[in-house]
């Protein structure tokens, strides 16, 4: 039946194409999967969604809808920061200077000399993280707490120590998360900040958490899901990466019309870790989603 139906998802005039998405709610038992099935091209539904004609009629819909939604609500905001895990500062920083060097054009060059002198020092560390994602519209909020090994070859491991909340955020949402920083850290030149995947350009210096920092506008050269687009605040005495605030290069989907993500890092003895990593966005018919993932790290991991 909803192979029958879903053809006839929408039409652009009348009270018809009313009864036809109703038809298609109650056949398929979501009207989210029916529309994502339908033949229609993504740019006609757009244009369809947004005419004055259907506003009120698709939002009273989804308001009154309490069914399951097939569609991930948040996952496809962290998919360009899947790599959380693998930035790590040197365990002995002894014989690197405390200055940064004078000349603007020459800091990310210092900043990857300094990340090829430490690849063959970095021993690998543990982490305890929380995942919490909520959205109001649907009232859905899940929280999960895992652990996460990271080995010398920056290869992410992760395992859920408890779960609370919504089934449909853990499969969709945590899940895929999941499944994407393991892929990413099987193929970090794709996801690395450097000048073979990013621009740079210098737009100022500026203090944060108490740290003087080198401002760069980052722009991706490729649309890839594990692209970002905005800034990078990079300490000015450890040359490492402490801020990045953006958005994805590549729309995660359709549904998503916008993404703010902001990952923050701080300085655990001598290495830079991940501290928190937040991500909020606008989705098509689900409204606004957040996403937060916090990082604790036990004192035996940073030795």
């Amino acid at each position: 039946m909803q192979g029958q139906t879903t053809r006839y998802v929408i039409h652009k005039k009348g009270k018809a194409a009313r009864k036809k998405v109703f038809a298609i709610l109650e056949t398929s038992g979501s009207f989210l999967t029916a529309l994502s099935q339908s033949p229609w091209k993504e740019e006609d539904l757009f244009r369809i969604f947004q005419c004055q004609q259907h506003k009120n009629v698709f939002g009273s819909m989804i308001t009154r809808y309490k069914g399951p939604l097939h569609l991930p609500i948040l996952a496809a905001l962290i998919l360009c920061l899947a790599n959380p895990l693998t930035a790590a500062a040197p365990e002995d920083d002894s014989n690197l200077t405390s200055r940064a060097p004078s000349d603007r054009d020459d800091v990310i060059q210092s900043m990857l000399q300094r990340g090829r002198e430490t690849t063959g020092r970095f021993s690998g560390y543990q982490a305890l993280r929380t995942f919490e994602a909520e959205n109001p519209r649907f009232q859905l909020r899940a929280k999960m707490v895992v652990t996460t090994k990271v080995g010398p070859d920056r290869r992410a491991a992760s395992q859920t120590v408890s779960f609370e909340g919504s089934e449909l955020i853990r499969k969709y949402v945590f899940t895929r998360i999941l499944e994407a920083e393991e892929e990413a850290s099987q193929r970090p030149k794709d996801v690395d900040i450097t000048p073979e995947n990013y621009r740079f350009h210098f737009e100022k210096m500026e203090v944060w958490e108490g740290r003087e920092n080198y401002v760069f506008a980052i722009t991706p050269f490729r649309k890839s899901k594990y692209a970002i687009h905005g800034r990078i605040w990079l300490d000015r005495n450890d040359l490492e990466i402490a801020r990045i605030v953006g958005s994805p290069a590549k729309r995660p989907s359709f549904w998503t019309t916008n993404v703010k993500i902001e990952k923050n890092y701080c300085k655990q003895g001598s290495r830079w870790l991940p501290a928190k990593l937040s991500s909020e966005s606008q989705i098509f018919l689900a409204g606004k989603s957040k996403l937060e993932i916090g990082y604790n790290y036990p004192k035996t991991t940073l030795n």
